[in-house]
């Protein structure tokens, strides 16, 4: 059996990644580990659509999917945003899968923010002007966040980047194909990570050969 070096069965985990990137008619909004039903066959299947909305509507609220794995621009208060929120779910409990530690747990969502901006870096005001929040000063929302964290922080990278996230991961001892895969679903900025089909794509032709 092919197993990750301290999480779960590989064909087990690629099962998972199939349907949390198919469901391409919806917004799941919450993707979690406790959402996803296995049977004795090792099929997989996605449950409790309460928070789901479907890819027409263009009403939503920020303060949707479990904090662990919500997305940095549901955490920055966007409200335009897209299925991207969904990858960034799935690439959440695809890491925890491998390594059985939830990546980005945190007392609160200014901790949780903090946790993803240490690891993925911080993004460009612009960038999170356009993508994540039409809020019209940045830096003073990270301020905001962060003041009420307790001691000192270490620093934030001040980019983010692909290979930053891919470094991380493969310090908490994934391998360097699983984490790249890992690391496009968890840009920070929404367009940048990969979509449903560029992550089924990236299964069929690289991940998770057995020969």
């Amino acid at each position: 059996m092919l197993v990750s070096s301290t999480g779960l069965p590989l064909h087990f985990i690629k099962n998972y990644l199939h349907p949390c990137n198919t469901v391409l008619l919806w917004y799941t909004r919450d993707i979690k580990p406790q959402n996803l039903l296995v049977d004795d066959h090792g099929i997989l299947k996605i449950i409790d659509f309460g928070s789901a909305k479907n890819v027409n509507d263009t009403t939503f609220t920020s303060y949707v999917c479990t904090l662990f794995y919500r997305a940095p621009e549901l955490l920055f208060g966007h409200t335009r945003y897209s299925t991207a929120v969904d990858i960034w779910s799935a690439g959440c409990v695809f890491v925890e899968m491998l390594t059985r530690r939830t990546l980005f747990a945190g007392k609160n969502d200014s901790h949780v923010l903090y946790k993803i901006l240490l690891i993925c870096g911080m993004p460009s005001e612009k960038d999170v002007l356009l993508h994540m929040t039409n809020a019209a000063n940045v830096q003073h929302i990270v301020q905001d966040y962060f003041h009420r964290l307790p001691g000192e922080l270490p620093p934030l990278h001040r980019h983010s980047s692909e290979n930053l996230i891919i470094s991380h991961l493969q310090g908490i001892g994934i391998e360097e194909r699983h984490a790249a895969l890992a690391a496009k679903c968890l840009q920070v900025i929404p367009p940048k990570r990969s979509s449903a089909k560029q992550v089924l794509k990236h299964l069929r032709e690289r991940e998770f050969q057995t020969s």
